[in-house]
């Protein structure tokens, strides 16, 4: 496990597609769209996400029949912090609404 690492991506209400692609699509086909590069560990990143956070593996717990990954945060980034995320809560997509609305 030393030398592990993962990022996360948090993406914008309009990459939906990719979402889409990550949750049903082969392990092979899920990097073929959108614009990837690499973070500072060597994870893959999504360079247009609202966010992205690139971790290195802190410890595993065993929870159940579950694996718990705590991650340091090594880099991150906000290239798109003026969007509003995607969300997807209780089987469906949803979306956030301002303060102002």
């Amino acid at each position: 496990m030393p030398g592990t690492v993962f990022a996360v991506n948090v993406l914008a209400e309009d990459q939906r597609e990719l979402s889409e692609l990550f949750a049903w699509r082969p392990d092979h086909e899920r990097f073929t769209r959108g614009n990837w590069s690499v973070a500072a560990t060597g994870a893959p990143i999504l360079t247009d996400a609202l966010a992205w956070l690139d971790c290195s593996i802190e410890s595993r717990q065993v929870v159940g029949t579950h694996s718990l990954y705590v991650g340091r945060v090594v880099a991150s980034a906000t290239p798109r912090a003026e969007r509003a995320p995607l969300v997807y809560w209780n089987r469906s997509y949803r979306a956030l609404e301002s303060p102002d609305e």
